[in-house]
């Protein structure tokens, strides 16, 4: 396997990690709106575990995002590199 070949394969992997990370971001965001919503309409009791659990989500959130940029700088780096490579 060439280098050529190779950076293609690490971009792939990278971009197969990044849609990953993506999907659980969705997941993990449209579970912090529900538990809003149910707060605000009363049907989920606010409470200390509630709470907590707002808070792990967010800050889940935020580092789901940072992990997902620093993922695309890293795919970013390997596509200039795959551009220096000509086979």
């Amino acid at each position: 396997m060439g280098k050529r070949e190779a950076l293609q394969k690490r971009i792939e992997q990278i971009a197969d990690r990044v849609r990953h990370l993506r999907y659980i971001l969705i997941v993990l965001m449209s579970g912090i709106i529900g538990v809003v919503f149910g707060i605000s309409q009363e049907t989920v009791k606010d409470n200390i575990i509630v709470n907590t659990l707002l808070i792990l989500g967010t800050i889940g959130v935020i580092v789901l995002g940072f992990m997902i940029r620093k993922e695309e700088r890293k795919r970013d780096l390997f596509i200039k590199q795959l551009e220096v490579v000509k086979d």
